[in-house]
């Protein structure tokens, strides 16, 4: 092979390896990169099994709310939509007892855990409130919105100065996003509660 064929095959293994490189650092961009930096290991060290599985966890059921996210702009039924939130309630709350279990160090992670549970437990409980209301099942409607209220109280006093608790603007941002989340919602089912003469 002459030089300048080698020449030639050495750029194209370099620009092949460069896009390689590429990708594969915009495939490791985590949704909860932000929070992985607050508690990110120092240089030379690396982040501990637990700290990693808790965060895997929690990055994956994010993922995994795009679906009931689509099924809500998508404008689907409420029952459906209450029954696609079933498995991001299981999801967000095995996340929740893995950054419990990763310990001090995961405590940024487990802050924002704990509150997105709390958010989508109090979601689920609304749109089945709403769903007893649609149907007619005045019965059951109360119920409910007393069950979703005493969660969403959970959900504020779990989101309640969020941001505040960490340092980097990403992280304050995203804590800020879920703890606005939470109020919407939170507001929805009072008004809901209120409107309905609930707890007369």
């Amino acid at each position: 092979m002459n030089r300048f064929a080698l020449i030639c095959l050495a750029a194209c293994l370099l620009v092949t390896s460069s896009a390689f490189a590429q990708k594969a650092k915009k495939a490791k961009e985590m949704l909860l990169a932000p929070l992985a930096a607050e508690f990110a290991p120092a240089e030379g060290e690396e982040l501990s099994k637990d700290s990693q599985k808790a965060l895997n966890v929690s990055e994956r059921c994010l993922k995994q709310d795009r679906s009931w996210l689509r099924a809500q702009e998508n404008q689907v039924p409420v029952n459906q939509l209450y029954e696609s939130l079933s498995s991001a309630v299981v999801c967000w709350q095995g996340a929740e007892k893995k950054s419990a279990k990763a310990g001090e160090v995961a405590a940024p992670l487990a802050w924002w855990t704990a509150a997105r549970a709390r958010y989508i437990e109090s979601y689920r409980t609304y749109l089945w409130a709403i769903d007893a209301k649609l149907a007619g099942d005045r019965a059951f409607v109360c119920r409910r919105l007393d069950s979703a209220l005493k969660e969403s109280n959970l959900a504020i006093d779990a989101s309640e100065g969020l941001s505040d608790k960490y340092t980097g603007v990403a992280a304050q941002a995203l804590a800020a996003q879920l703890t606005a989340d939470v109020g919407g919602l939170s507001s929805a089912i009072a008004d809901e509660h209120k409107n309905q003469g609930c707890g007369k």
